[in-house]
């Protein structure tokens, strides 16, 4: 089973993660998503996660909970790196803000290539979108990275 190629509803992340659907972006803010290289709150893993959003609904709360918490390295660790927690969670949350394109509109769209191609092969090189060069340059992309 290949989970990175796995869709999951709301269901399988409740059986999975132990959190809703809603609370899954907090969840991944506490215990970190390196897939993504966010760094989570240190000492907090997938159980306590799931256990703090259960008892506390979302990241804001359970922030704010951590004072009135026993001393703890838990109760530590989330009042020292909650600033970290909201970063995360901004980092992973994914804006569904952004207008999409009707399919019709998309299917007689022309396939055009950018008109500033020569300037877009150095950028692509420099940050190693090999597989993007090769479908925009069709032919192999170059491996070296211009300085």
């Amino acid at each position: 089973e290949d989970r990175k190629k796995l869709l999951i509803g709301t269901e399988q992340v409740v059986q999975r993660y132990a959190v809703t659907a809603c609370q899954f972006v907090d969840y991944l803010a506490l215990v970190g998503d390196t897939s993504d290289n966010v760094p989570g709150v240190p000492g907090i893993g997938p159980k306590t996660a799931a256990k703090l959003l259960q008892e506390h609904g979302d990241l804001e709360s359970v922030l704010a909970a951590a004072f009135k918490m026993k001393t703890s390295k838990r109760r530590d660790a989330l009042i020292e790196f909650a600033d970290q927690a909201r970063l995360a969670k901004r980092l992973i949350t994914l804006i569904d803000t952004v207008p999409l394109l009707d399919s019709e509109v998309m299917r007689g769209a022309p396939q055009q290539r950018p008109a500033d191609l020569p300037l877009l092969r150095p950028f692509l090189q420099r940050y190693g979108l090999q597989q993007l060069e090769r479908r925009l340059f069709a032919q192999k992309a170059t491996t070296r990275r211009p300085e």
